[in-house]
């Protein structure tokens, strides 16, 4: 009973994240501005509502604790170090991405903290530190989140813990990822992909089969 509440840990830390995520993305993506905007633009943004802008990026934050919980959950499920290199690397994939987006929140939270207290934020530093959350954002967690959905797909396609399909899946979306000038456009998707793998996670408990180690002998 107590092994089989601690497997339903990693799913709900799953679910949970994707909808943490989705509230930070409502709360901070109005009037956003883009990767190398005016300076205008980006001190608007974070000058205009910053106790928002602070609430979102908080939720984010814990939403990305709580895909360290699903990413840990998942390099279980996927056999931990007893199968190798694939699901230890899939699993470093995954704090990499944590740290990045970690990183991405603690700049806006920065400018938004700074704009809360002062009423407004240096142009230079904002316009300079905007950019900056865009390429850890873009390419750094990106570049990340590709490790560890390509490794936990490789590893899943030979111990059966993922159906196929989502293997495959997990290759084309960590193509997607790796491609800089457009990898910002397949987060979306990799929240899809955590959410379908945490619900699987829940319907079907269970960690990869591992062949036992071989019995020591002893010399004669």
């Amino acid at each position: 009973m107590q092994t089989s509440r601690l497997e339903r840990v990693g799913p709900l830390a799953g679910i949970a994240a994707v909808l943490l995520t989705i509230v930070a993305v409502l709360m901070t993506s109005s009037d956003s501005p883009d990767f190398i905007d005016d300076a205008a633009s980006i001190t608007a943004y974070y000058e205009d509502d910053p106790g928002k802008l602070i609430g979102g990026y908080i939720a984010d934050a814990f939403g990305t604790i709580l895909l360290v919980v699903f990413a840990a959950a998942l390099y279980v499920r996927l056999g931990g170090v007893r199968r190798g290199t694939l699901p230890p690397a899939a699993f470093g994939g995954a704090i990499g991405m944590c740290a990045m987006f970690l990183l991405y929140d603690m700049i806006n939270l920065a400018l938004s903290f700074r704009a809360d207290e002062d009423g407004s934020v240096p142009a230079d530093a904002a316009v300079l530190l905007n950019d900056l959350s865009f390429l850890v954002l873009g390419v750094g967690a990106t570049m990340f989140a590709a490790v560890f959905v390509a490794f936990a797909g490789w590893s899943a396609l030979g111990s059966g813990v993922l159906p196929r399909w989502l293997c495959y899946v997990s290759f084309l979306l960590a193509l997607g990822l790796l491609i800089a000038p457009i990898s910002w456009a397949f987060l979306p998707v990799l929240l899809v992909w955590v959410l379908v793998v945490s619900v699987l996670m829940w319907i079907h408990p269970g960690t990869a089969d591992v062949a036992p180690p071989p019995a020591a002998t002893t010399p004669a």
